[in-house]
């Protein structure tokens, strides 16, 4: 390819990426406002932020990332084109990897100015030393022995994105959307940890690792999604262990040469396997079944068949993510109450899981019924719209807290110690679960893509978050439930206005 077309892919995926990366500088700017605003009265750590990035930007950031990657051109309908284009697929594809890859990169690197700029003027203006704003950054220097923070960061943050954007991607490239290529991207990572937590049980279950085997676990997380973290930590750095970097290639090229190779080559198998049917089979009539008798149960059948996938994937990952970290945790000290750690695994496998479900079903589910020749039939039909959202919007919610809801409100009361239970507090966490369903559905009807809405439906939570936890909020728990209640409701609302008015912002 010339140098004409390579700037032109590389400004339709900039083009394609520049609103992740908005949205994603929100998240950043917010944790840091957060951080900023929580510290200021007492002594302040304001490396928590960068750390926050690390932990939960960089992965939550490289997943929707890798969503765009797998499936962007199918749901945008433009794969045809790109196949029918002068243009390498091959070529394509590792543009998307790069661009994809700065974009996170091009996070870091924010989260880390905006550190350092914070506490400089901490420095200038006597609100905290500098050498205890940076002590617990200093600590990563030893992991790739840079002799900096910053460049570390960097190259962690980077490494990890890079696995997990391969091992989301490459397994569901080629998907028709973007939920379907997320719910099978969750199910490889879970999976993928899953597996190993086993192994490790198994083989560790009568005694801590030895050093060796120390080794031979780090070796396998570097080949896990994002496990390289997990390796140097465990190691203690990469002084003497540069080998480490061979299983993690050992995986992750086949990954990237998968995602290359099989980019955008779905119509030859269309083709081939319309060609290869058998003409009698594929003229004979297709019988539909018979029609409901209520436009009500209809709806509710139609959007509970579309959300259940989502989050029945999502409750298995939940229930293996709790029953590994339980016996993780169990194996490593024996003398540890099991109901206890039970309690707190199941609490918060489903509670975290619980809502990235919400969010997906929220804003994935619902924009793919607000696609424009998609909405005008339903405005052509003899259903109110007002019906039909209220169902969509209900039947999803209902779904969501009962699969995810009701395992935790078990675990809540029957393995919780009775010293620690608060009935307001499971309040509150089930009125979390409604918000993350509602924040992705407000979204989702006003953005109408499902990447950008899932990143602007985590931003809505985190802004309910860092309100309710500043100072100058100080009510019951109880009342903090209730108010999430309330919000999603507004939410709720705004998304049922924005829909039967047809008001969207279309990012593209």
């Amino acid at each position: 390819m010339n140098g004409a077309i390579w700037r032109s892919l590389l400004w339709k995926e900039w083009r394609e990426h520049r609103w992740k990366l908005a949205a994603l500088v929100v998240v950043v700017l917010g944790l840091h406002a957060w951080v900023l605003d929580a510290t200021r009265p007492g002594p302040a750590h304001y490396a928590n932020a960068f750390w926050a990035t690390l932990f939960i930007v960089v992965p939550i950031g490289s997943a929707f990332v890798a969503i765009g990657l797998a499936a962007g051109e199918q749901s945008q309908r433009t794969a045809s084109f790109m196949r029918s284009s002068p243009v390498d697929l091959r070529g394509l594809a590792i543009v998307k990897l790069l661009v994809g890859v700065a974009t996170i990169a091009a996070i870091i690197m924010l989260a880390a100015v905006l550190t350092r700029a914070l506490v400089a003027a901490a420095d200038a203006y006597s609100w905290q030393s500098d050498a205890s704003s940076l002590e617990s950054l200093d600590s990563l220097r030893h992991l790739y022995e840079t002799g900096g923070w910053f460049l570390t960061a960097l190259l962690i943050g980077v490494s990890v994105s890079i696995s997990l954007i391969l091992w989301m991607a490459a397994p569901a490239v080629n998907s028709k959307s973007e939920v379907r290529a997320g719910a099978i991207g969750l199910i490889v990572v879970v999976a993928c940890w899953t597996l190993l937590a086993w192994g490790v049980y198994f083989v560790n279950r009568d005694a801590a690792p030895s050093s060796d085997q120390r080794v031979v676990i780090a070796h396998l997380a570097a080949m896990m999604p994002g496990g390289i973290w997990v390796a140097l930590i465990s190691l203690d750095g990469l002084a003497g262990q540069s080998y480490l970097l061979f299983p993690y290639l050992a995986t992750h090229v086949p990954l990237a040469c998968w995602y290359i190779t099989h980019f955008g080559h779905t119509g030859d198998r269309e083709r081939s396997r319309l060609s290869d049917a058998d003409p009698l089979v594929a003229a004979a009539p297709v019988w539909l079944g018979p029609a409901r008798r209520s436009p009500l149960t209809a709806l509710l059948w139609k959007h509970t068949r579309e959300c259940a996938p989502i989050v029945l994937a999502g409750a298995i990952g939940a229930l293996g993510l709790a029953v590994t970290t339980i016996c993780v945790q169990y194996s490593q000290s024996s003398t540890i109450d099991l109901m206890d750690i039970t309690s707190e695994s199941v609490l918060v496998a489903f509670i975290t899981l619980g809502c990235c479900a919400g969010l997906v079903c929220g804003a994935g589910v619902l924009t793919s019924e607000l696609e424009p020749r998609l909405l005008t039939f339903w405005r052509t039909r003899p259903i109110p719209i007002d019906l039909w959202f209220a169902i969509a919007f209900l039947g999803g919610l209902a779904l969501l807290v009962g699969v995810f809801g009701v395992p935790v409100a078990v675990a809540y009361q029957f393995t919780m110690p009775e010293d620690r239970q608060n009935e307001p507090s499971l309040v509150l966490i089930l009125a979390i679960l409604v918000l993350s369903y509602a924040s992705g559905a407000f979204t989702a009807s006003f953005v109408r893509n499902p990447v950008y809405a899932s990143i602007l439906g985590f931003c809505v939570m985190m802004i309910a978050f860092a309100t309710a936890a500043t100072e100058w909020i100080d009510i019951p728990i109880a009342w903090l439930g209730v108010a999430a209640l309330a919000l999603s409701a507004v939410l709720g609302v705004a998304a049922w206005v924005c829909v039967r008015n047809d008001w969207s912002l279309r990012l593209s």
